[in-house]
């Protein structure tokens, strides 16, 4: 708490959802007695409003998960319904309204679909906010949607599994993928779908990886994953995908890693710069970019980049940038050992 005496700083920090139970109500008890009065009160007014969200969070999850079932039908069995003629496909240019009004029950028509969307949209939005909600029995009814037989559907669904999937949906996502390639069925392939698919099995199921050319990744940002996972094998590279507060950035080796600070859980001052002189003291071949939030830059700057004081430091904070640029900057690392000049 010593290190989070800009309150702005300390708010913003905690407004990440992904550290509102593992560690803000433990640092409240700890921090109250030895604030001043307005601050404490900053704060318990910070814990009740995030007791209301976490509330919010959970009734939006159960409301998005009856919206799945809205005229729910698998892409197996809607091929099924299609080749025996008790649905009609849809055209790709079909009118969407007057389609609607002469198959109201059709599980693709605009109200029907558009329900379900909405479900998975809110289940993908809320699987990067709280992944913690997201139990063995939430798990499992994502788990029975993943094959709906709409697209946008499929493709949020499956990201979430990015956020918020366990070892348990793997053997679903590989199926998502041979159903998915299969072209005899309606509806199917779209190579987004696959390309997502493939990024959380590899996140969830990582191959064995080299201790001298592993790319580590903790990041929200599956574009910026997919990119790495192209580079990696480009490049006979490994690529690692890290768990939120599940590795210990000191355990995995790697020639480069790539980590959004958000996502790694508090870490103070001190906690930082220990990580950071301990990598400093095993190997200096390596590039390790930690992305930071733009109203947290400042922080970073007073309290973790200067007190490092090496110029030839290879840590970096950059504000979060865009998932090509992060790769053409470890590309040229790669290639020249110098940094892009606009990191």
């Amino acid at each position: 708490m010593e290190y989070y005496s800009d309150l702005e700083a300390f708010m913003e920090f905690y407004q990440e959802p992904h550290h509102f139970e593992k560690t803000f109500f433990s640092d409240l008890q700890e921090a109250l007695a030895n604030l001043p009065a307005a601050v404490a009160n900053n704060l318990c007014n910070l814990m009740e409003t995030i007791k209301r969200q976490n509330r919010r969070f959970k009734m939006s999850l159960e409301s998005a998960i009856e919206n799945l079932d809205f005229r729910f039908m698998s892409l197996l069995d809607y091929g099924d319904a299609i080749r025996l003629n008790r649905l009609n496909p849809m055209g790709e240019y079909e009118d969407d309204f007057r389609f609607t009004q002469a198959n109201p029950e059709h599980p693709l028509n605009h109200i029907n679909r558009s329900k379900r969307m909405s479900g998975s949209d809110e289940i993908l939005k809320l699987s990067e906010l709280k992944a913690d909600l997201f139990t063995v029995d939430v798990l499992e009814k994502i788990h029975a949607h993943l094959f709906d037989c709409c697209a946008p559907v499929r493709h949020s669904l499956v990201s979430a599994l990015y956020y918020a999937g366990d070892q348990s949906s793997i053997p679903y996502i590989i199926k998502l993928v041979e159903i998915e390639s299969d072209r005899t069925l309606p509806e199917t392939g779209s190579e987004m779908i696959k390309n997502v698919a493939r990024v959380v099995l590899w996140k969830l199921a990582p191959g064995s990886a080299s201790n001298r050319d592993t790319v580590f990744v903790v990041s929200p940002e599956i574009e910026l994953v997919a990119s790495l996972k192209d580079f990696c094998q480009a490049n006979d590279m490994n690529l690692l995908i890290g768990n939120l507060n599940l590795m210990d950035v000191l355990e995995v080796s790697f020639k480069v890693a790539i980590l959004d600070w958000a996502w790694l859980g508090r870490m103070s001052q001190d906690d930082w710069l220990d990580v950071l002189h301990k990598l400093e003291a095993t190997h200096q071949d390596y590039l390790l970019i930690i992305t930071v939030s733009q109203g947290l830059h400042n922080w970073f700057s007073k309290y973790v980049i200067e007190p490092l004081n090496s110029p030839s430091n290879p840590v970096h904070f950059p504000s979060r940038l865009p998932g090509d640029h992060i790769v053409r900057i470890v590309k040229t690392w790669m290639d020249t050992g110098e940094l892009d000049p606009l990191l």
